[in-house]
């Protein structure tokens, strides 16, 4: 029996299997073909980005509606741009800080959490993260996505804000936001690579270079390569093949095991489409009512530059045309008819009106008020109430933007706590932190916490109102409720005329506070003082101890606190005696007989 003879299929291969010789053309060839085949997401890019800006960048689109849209002189009214800075001012306001909650633990673990939690805000220090979040957000708002990258920069936690046109994902693969490759594209100077990798210059020498820009055809002076950052998932958890590479078009510039579960990047949406990588931003919402009022615009121009004065002047009168001037009362010498002045109506006001109405059609569409937009006070709203009731209405639009926005600072904190243990084991370092203590280098094995034994949440810098009407009233409320005292409403306004007073007002709390916390944190002994509040620092100290004992503290550090308290009552002054009751008046009794 003869048998039937299988035709044999080629199974494609892919950049992460490649050898490591062939991997440079390998990667490189795949991500320029893959932009190729995707260039309308570049194109658009630039469009919303001329949109935001108003004017023609340099870069020219391939769509000629866009295209009509843009290559012009800057446009009179800038919805774009005005809601795109109205959102991100009003979502970006407040700086969240990662907060990291246990439950069940000891003191010893509540510790390293604390510690922890100074870590990272040291970085989100250092690194400028609150800066590149702000930034971010702003592409977020024009583009529909926003992205920032967490990386080891030499030894250093580097949070870079990413330009989303330096981006590239298979759309095919990440139909779902869930690719398991992603590419950056850079372009960088030849000069800046060799000195990063001085053991390749020959190869950097070969590597080609941007000979003129995609969208303006012009030649480029400056010697900039290509460079190509690849990354690819592990399969599973125990796989081994996960792969980030970097090359330019000669060489492989760096190729290791990539182990991580995800990429190095933090992503915002304005708004997420339902399949699909990329979100929907502001400037692609108002593409067409931006087109609209530009248009608008352009006919009123037209209509008032044409709507001049006229002067009409009958055939055959005498008028000497010399004499009409714009002199205040100024004559004109005329013969016969006396000449017309007219003064033409230049736009109808339907023509205004449906320009107001596409306006107030585009802050609806986005969700932002013309008076937030314009940074204006609503007409009748006085109170610090009625501002706050105002501003929690609109809010509500924004919530779910600001939930990512939140969110991305939790992303950013959970790749910053994973990459500092990758960093402690590799640079055996110190980690800076910062704390109302001020900065202190903290070694990370004092702070190191498995992910299942801690949570993390984003809290506000501040709930209290921004404005310092709205936050003096709201703070009167709380007092007049009982639920402040004077002295921590003062601490809660935190005006800067008054920061000064309330710093020496507070210092007996802030003191005692400083005292606790050196005792139980460091075991550091300080000795009370008869200047000192000692019965509220007394009362103060007995209650941490309690506390202390309860989250199973060192004896040795309760026992620094019970002596604290027993010495700080020694120094209290003697209870003054009370005075003697005087002695009662004698009462005499008249002798018998003697009337």
């Amino acid at each position: 029996m003869t048998g039937k003879k299988t035709e044999t299929i080629d199974t494609p291969s892919f950049w992460w299997e490649e050898a490591d010789e062939d991997i440079s053309s390998a990667l490189y060839s795949h991500v320029t073909n893959l932009q190729d085949q995707q260039c309308y997401f570049l194109d658009n890019i630039y469009s919303f980005l001329q949109l935001y800006s108003g004017v023609n960048s340099g870069w020219a689109s391939y769509d000629n509606f866009s295209q009509s849209l843009v290559n012009e002189p800057r446009v009179s009214y800038n919805i774009v741009q005005s809601c795109c800075q109205a959102a991100a001012n009003k979502v970006t306001r407040n700086r969240p800080h990662a907060s990291f909650l246990t439950f069940g633990a000891d003191y010893s673990m509540r510790r390293k959490a604390k510690g922890l939690e100074r870590v990272v805000e040291g970085q989100f220090y250092r690194g400028f993260v609150h800066k590149e979040q702000r930034e971010a957000f702003f592409d977020c708002c024009i583009f529909g996505t926003g992205c920032v990258k967490v990386m080891d920069y030499h030894g250093e936690i580097r949070v870079e804000r990413v330009f989303p046109g330096e981006l590239i994902v298979d759309d095919t693969e990440a139909i779902y936001g869930r690719p398991r490759q992603f590419y950056q594209k850079k372009h960088i100077a030849r000069e800046h690579l060799r000195r990063l990798y001085p053991d390749l210059c020959d190869e950097l020498g070969e590597a080609s270079g941007i000979a003129e820009d995609r969208y303006t055809g012009e030649k480029n002076a400056s010697d900039m390569v290509e460079v190509i950052e690849g990354w690819h998932l592990p399969s599973t958890p125990a796989a081994v093949d996960g792969r980030h590479t970097i090359v330019v078009s000669s060489c492989v510039l760096l190729d290791e095991v990539y182990e991580e579960d995800d990429f190095p990047f933090v992503f915002m949406r304005w708004e997420k489409k339902r399949l699909g990588f990329w979100g929907l931003g502001i400037a692609e919402q108002l593409l067409g009512i931006q087109a609209n009022i530009n248009k608008t615009f352009r006919r009123i121009q037209e209509q008032q530059h044409l709507a001049t004065p006229k002067v009409f002047i009958e055939k055959g009168s005498k008028v000497s045309q010399g004499s009409m001037t714009n002199k205040v009362f100024g004559t004109v010498n005329y013969s016969g008819r006396k000449p017309e002045f007219y003064m033409p109506r230049a736009v109808g006001t339907e023509i205004y009106q449906h320009l107001e109405s596409q306006i107030r059609r585009g802050y609806e569409v986005v969700g932002i008020s013309q008076l937030t937009a314009s940074s204006r006070k609503p007409v009748g709203l006085e109170s610090g109430k009625a501002l706050r009731e105002f501003t929690d209405i609109e809010t509500e639009r924004f919530s779910a933007v600001a939930r990512e926005y939140e969110e991305a600072y939790m992303a950013i904190a959970h790749k910053v706590v994973n990459l500092c243990g990758k960093m402690a084991k590799k640079y055996k370092k110190k980690f800076f932190a910062y704390s109302k203590r001020g900065i202190e280098f903290i070694d990370w094995k004092d702070v190191d916490l498995s992910r299942d034994e801690f949570m993390m949440q984003i809290l506000p810098s501040s709930n209290l109102p921004r404005t310092p009407a709205a936050r003096k009233q709201y703070v009167e409320e709380l007092v007049q409720a009982g639920m402040l005292t004077p002295d921590m409403a003062l601490k809660l306004l935190e005006i800067p005329d008054i920061e000064s007073y309330t710093d020496m007002r507070l210092a007996y709390v802030d003191i005692v506070d400083r005292i606790i916390e050196n005792i139980i944190e460091e075991g550091i002994y300080e000795t009370p003082e008869p200047f000192m509040n000692l019965e509220f620092a007394m009362k103060r100290v007995n209650d941490a101890y309690l506390k202390a004992r309860l989250d199973g503290v060192e004896e040795e550090r309760l026992d620094l606190l019970r002596n604290w308290v027993m010495q700080a009552e020694s120094l209290l002054p003697d209870p003054v005696a009370p005075a003697p009751a005087p002695m009662p008046m004698p009462t005499t009794i008249p002798e018998e007989g003697i009337i």
